[in-house]
């Protein structure tokens, strides 16, 4: 069968868009339902993540392989979402029978023992017909949903009506009991062999006809039983010698100790097939085993003795006269309590251990123990009441599916000691009732079991925020989870539907039997995002019901067609990463908004909103627009529009978590496509499309001046001055991006082919170096035309064991200060600092945050900011540079505050920024460190000539400065940590005011001529090599005289690898740039 590119088949694919027909056709036409593609899933695994079960149903039919591991090992079972509902049931059931297939195959033995389970009501004959058709109902329900059809046929079911006696009219009572008869068999038909007789007896006579016609009836079933059933040969040697492998008195053994005898008597046997054996004789009632935690389960080897002497004795009601002494109801039990009980069993602690691993007890403190099946009635009951300090509210309500469904009595007590041992345990605080439990923490939360008993309500809120809206949903769908966990394994038999509480009603009932829902079909044929509730008529928001943000149903169900307000939030997170930063060819969060047809005036409004919230205007677009997935999707990919690779990657990924496979030629915009806005055309997208191409290839050697001169009638006067001005301050490559931007967001066609060809003359403009080439500034002291070459790594520089990941293309945010006002006084020469380390860092590929002139206080917060920045795993390291005035341990704010640089340096400590744990942290402080001038000292060469005069970057208002002298406690225990300081300790530093500071100067010089090879142990020691053998004098600030002044750079490393930068590596064209 073709694949395509993925190895996907025509099967996988109908599977992926759900498309029933189309599978069925395929597979009658020859289909290989045990495909599998390039990531190992076969057709299966892709229709149990998309949870269709009646594709999967069709699937296994086919023989497909339910135990098939894909390439992360994961079987179909694996794959499917947390609520598949019914395709959970079906592929669990097809692969516990495939399981059993195999143990099938070591061989069998004829079935030679019947069970004859009696259930009834001592006291019949002393209620009316209808309510012994309520409670032959419940019987009959019980029977079904205990039953694992996985493994088993259906049970044959006889009824018996007795004390005919009791009747006026022998023809009157066998009537009405066959009326009954035929009423359950109606019902329960589809699940139960109901004998299509009933046996009405007068228990007086014992000897009477329809008592010997039950008697022959019986031995009929039995003799079919033992002649169409056949026991595996594995399972059939452990029931023979299960009673050798215990001590009297107490029948369980540890899980391992049962897999050894179990090898012992058949070495063929390996732990899977144990495992399986274990299940089957467990659904048979010859043990009880119950998996739980892997090596520490238990298995009872007598299932009789646990359910009559143990739990018949602590939980058997009124109506089973055999035990005369119960426990009492009560909240609390002792364990004197329980020993009085079962003191002639066993030893009491074991029968504690068992009593907890089975979920039977809950061991409240060292003392005593919580029995939820023993509450009592009379209890209060746990109220979910109102509370204005909450405003998120979800819910869940799990409920039988039909009259012939019913929860296992164990369910619900089992499931409260299940929340209370993983609440507790998290330090949770939990109140209990018989039918009801209620767990706070940050958020509140409660499960209960309605009057009926045929319907769980989960319910969990929380306080406005994203934080508290992650922690209501995550808690929601872990105990929904449980919830389901509990029902397959103690009520397999039982089908359910899973409906939405309102939200709303939530809100204002205390009691959760009040609650109205929503059923999926409620949810289906919502309109517009809003649901209506069928018998109220009351309306609420889809958004409000599900958890936006977290909640995937709707992704995995609607996938392109799917609206961008239900994106996941980590999802959300890494698309605003990459559209939120400013990009050259404006492939970002503006051509966004301009194909979603925002004006700018709008973006701009939107901006300063996102600018003082510290927020993404990337996710404030999509709040406004809400497109849909495969719209969002088109604008990203389409070179016209966004044209950003990265952002459809995110998209893609995904979708295809959600099984929603893209296939570009589908999603691929063309001129009839409505995802861009009516102002574009598709000739300016043609354009724009190959000007981004052009410019994309070109903008790392294009000369700004140049390209201006030629093109000057382009550009107003304007445009002219912003341009020359970023040249100035930022350098070259941030003043072609501006021209590129300019022309590229203009629309006009024209521009676009005058400036094409413009690109096309000026190509190779710029400087670069290679080993030969003497870096020297230009008459400003600027840098901003010498070009970084690319990297070309060698297998050492590549290898993550001795360096550090630096080949992606991100190669990291960096955080650029310059203080240069301090109350009218002046810097001189930071400026051409800053326009030169911000073109070295683009040149390295660095995203840049750039700030000037800040207080101590925002300097410290928009650190803290940036830090947070990093919450993805895309960027190789974080880059600090901060040029200021200062002291030892601090640098100084504009308002003549300081800041630790400690202070600083835990900004990015492991406990405070875990994503850049094993990441180096480089950080570059031109600032003075003291006040001392370095003396000099008669050398035998490197002398260089003075130059007229130097500054230093010491604080000149001492007065109110509060310095830390203790150097030792500045830097934090970290690894990964770099810091390289403009001079030693205690020292100024020097700082031209034509030229920049010797330190920044030294580091643009170096960096462009070595960055390429060279790690940076080796660039800092030329660094500080080229700052050392410099000249300089400073003025002496007692006697106003020129002195000779020097200084050396300082370098702390904490690193654990080599570092290497890598420049333009793997991609020879990325270059950095500048966030919002």
């Amino acid at each position: 069968m073709a694949k395509n590119q993925d190895g996907d088949t025509v099967l996988h694919t109908a599977a992926a868009h759900c498309r029933l027909d189309a599978c069925r056709v395929i597979l009658q036409n020859g289909g290989d339902v045990c495909a599998r593609n390039r990531i190992g899933n076969s057709p299966l695994h892709v229709a149990a993540s998309t949870a269709h079960a009646s594709i999967c149903e069709l699937f296994i039919a086919a023989n497909a392989d339910v135990l098939l591991r894909n390439n992360d090992g994961h079987t179909p079972k694996g794959v499917l979402p947390r609520t598949s509902g019914n395709a959970g049931k079906i592929i669990t059931q097809a692969e516990k029978k495939q399981k059993f297939d195999k143990l099938i195959q070591m061989g069998t033995e004829p079935v030679n023992i019947v069970k004859l389970f009696l259930v009834g009501d001592p006291k019949a004959g002393k209620t009316t017909l209808r309510k012994a058709l309520i409670k032959l109902r419940r019987w009959l329900a019980f029977v079904k949903a205990g039953h694992d059809y996985a493994y088993q046929t259906k049970p044959d079911v006889v009824i018996v009506a007795t004390h005919l006696d009791q009747m006026t009219s022998e023809t009157d009572g066998k009537t009405a009991a066959d009326s009954i008869l035929q009423q359950v068999r109606s019902e329960f038909d589809n699940h139960l062999n109901v004998l299509n007789e009933v046996f009405v007896i007068n228990s007086i006579k014992f000897g009477s006809k329809a008592m010997a016609r039950l008697r022959h009836t019986l031995e009929c079933l039995a003799t079919k039983i033992k002649g169409s059933r056949r026991m595996p040969h594995l399972c059939e040697e452990i029931r023979r010698m299960k009673h050798t492998w215990y001590k009297a008195k107490y029948p369980v053994i540890s899980w391992n100790k049962f897999c050894s005898k179990v090898k012992a008597v058949n070495r063929l046997a390996d732990d899977n097939l144990i495992r399986t054996a274990a299940v089957f004789l467990t659904d048979m009632s010859e043990i009880y085993f119950k998996k739980q935690c892997g090596d520490m389960d238990w298995v009872v080897l007598e299932p009789r003795w646990l359910s009559c002497v143990i739990i018949g004795r602590m939980f058997a009601g009124e109506d089973f006269p055999g035990h005369s002494d119960r426990l009492d109801k009560k909240q609390l039990y002792s364990i004197s309590d329980i020993r009085k009980l079962l003191k002639d069993v066993a030893n009491v602690y074991n029968l504690l251990d068992l009593l907890q691993h089975l979920e039977l007890i809950y061991h409240y403190n060292e003392t005593h123990y919580i029995i939820p099946a023993r509450l009592p009635t009379n209890l209060d009951p746990v109220v979910w009441s109102k509370d204005t300090r909450f405003t998120e509210y979800y819910g869940r309500r799990v409920e039988c599916r039909d009259i012939t469904d019913i929860f296992s009595p164990d369910v619900f007590p089992c499931l409260q000691v299940r929340i209370m041992r993983w609440f507790c345990d998290g330090h949770g605080k939990v109140a209990i009732s018989r039918q009801s439990l209620k767990f706070s923490g940050k958020i509140e939360g409660m499960i209960q079991l309605t009057g009926n008993q045929k319907a769980i309500h989960i319910c969990v809120r929380g306080r406005s925020g994203k934080e508290d809206r992650s922690a209501c949903y995550f808690q929601l769908e872990h105990v929904l989870g449980m919830v389901l966990s509990e029902l397959a394994q103690r009520s397999p038999g039982t089908a359910i539907n899973i409906c939405y509480l309102s939200p709303r009603s939530l809100l204002q009932h205390e009691d959760l039997g009040d609650i109205l829902f929503y059923t999926e079909t409620d949810v289906e044929l919502a309109k517009q995002g809003v649901v209506v509730h069928p018998q109220t008529r009351n309306t609420e928001l889809i958004a409000d019901i599900f958890c936006a943000g977290y909640d995937s149903t709707f992704l995995r169900r609607e996938g392109l067609e799917c609206n961008s307000s239900w994106l996941l939030e980590e999802d959300l997170q890494a698309l605003c990463r990459r559209l939120d930063v400013i990009h050259p060819l404006g492939q970002d969060y503006r051509a966004l908004a301009e194909a979603l047809g925002v004006s700018e005036s709008e973006l701009d409004y939107i901006y300063q909103i996102c600018l003082r919230r510290d927020s993404s205007p990337t996710r404030a677009l999509l709040d406004r627009c809400q497109p849909t997935v495969g719209q969002l999707r088109a604008i990203c990919r389409h070179p016209g529009l966004v044209g950003n690779k990265e952002a459809t990657d995110v998209i893609d990924a995904m979708l295809e978590r959600f099984g929603h496979k893209v296939n570009d030629e589908e999603s691929k915009i063309t001129a009839e496509d409505g995802f861009k806005p009516n102002s574009i055309s598709v000739e300016i997208l043609v354009w724009r499309e190959d000007l981004r191409q052009q410019a994309n290839n070109l903008r790392g050697v294009l000369d700004p001046a140049s390209l201006l001169a030629g093109c000057a009638h382009l550009f107003d006067a304007s445009d002219q001055e912003e341009i020359e001005a970023t040249q100035q301050m930022l350098g070259r490559t941030k003043a072609v991006d501006r021209m590129l931007y300019k022309v590229i967001k203009s629309q006009r066609v024209e521009l676009y082919h005058e400036f094409y060809g413009a690109l096309e003359m000026l190509q190779n403009m710029g400087k670069v170096v290679d080993a030969l080439t003497e870096v020297i500034p230009n008459s400003e002291g600027s840098y901003k035309d010498y070009i970084i070459p690319p990297a070309k790594p060698s297998a050492a520089q590549l290898d993550s064991n001795n360096s550090y990941c630096m080949w992606k293309e991100s190669k990291g945010l960096a955080y650029v200060l310059n203080n240069s006002d301090f109350h009218g006084k002046r810097r001189q020469g930071s400026g051409v600092d800053l326009g030169n380390i911000c073109h070295v860092l683009q040149e390295l590929g660095y995203v840049l945050q750039v700030h000037t002139n800040l207080t101590a206080k925002d300097t410290l917060d928009s650190l803290a900011r940036f830090a947070r920045r990093f919450d993805g795993t895309e960027f190789c390291s974080a880059l600090v540079v901060l040029m200021s005035h200062g002291n030892t341990g601090v640098i100084t704010g504009v308002d003549d505050n300081c800041i630790k640089l400690r202070d600083i340096y835990s900004l990015f400590e492991g406990h405070r920024c875990p994503v850049l744990l094993g990441k180096p942290k480089l950080f570059f402080i031109q600032a003075c460190r003291g006040d001392i001038r370095t003396q000099l000292v008669e050398a035998d060469s490197d002398v260089t000539e003075l130059e007229p005069e130097d500054h230093s970057d010491e604080e000149i208002i001492t007065t109110n400065l509060q310095a830390d002298y203790s150097f030792a406690q500045d830097l934090p225990g970290n690894a990964d940590m770099f810091f390289a300081y403009a001079t030693t300790e205690g020292n100024i530093s020097l700082r031209s005011q034509v030229a920049g500071s010797w330190f920044i100067q030294a580091i643009c010089e170096v960096f462009i001529k070595w960055a390429a090879q060279d790690s940076l142990d080796v660039l800092m020691n030329k660094v500080t090599n080229r700052v050392a053998c410099q000249r300089g004098e400073i003025r002496d600030p007692l006697t106003h005289k020129l002195k000779a002044a020097s200084q050396t750079p300082e370098c702390i490393k904490r690193m654990r690898k080599n570092m290497y930068f890598m420049p333009k590596y793997p991609n020879s064209s990325q270059a950095g740039a500048t966030w919002m």
